[in-house]
């Protein structure tokens, strides 16, 4: 006879807390969402960031055109 038994695998969020993945598994209520939903909002500000500057090196580019026309 063989006897099995199941073992939740493990995957979880590289950044998320230890404890959370703990609690996480045993089905508790945790403050997994909440970390996520930071997470996900500090990696938006990279993107604003990058605006900023293309935004920066557009009119750069325009006023660079403006001269060559005018000479």
């Amino acid at each position: 006879m063989v006897v099995a038994t199941w073992t939740p695998k493990k995957n979880t969020a590289a950044k998320l807390k230890n404890a959370a993945h703990a609690t996480a598994i045993f089905g508790e209520r945790t403050l997994v969402d909440i970390t996520v939903a930071i997470e996900l909002a500090a990696s938006f500000i990279p993107f604003r960031k990058s605006k900023i500057r293309a935004m920066e090196i557009v009119i750069i580019i325009k006023v660079s055109i403006k001269k060559l026309h005018e000479n």
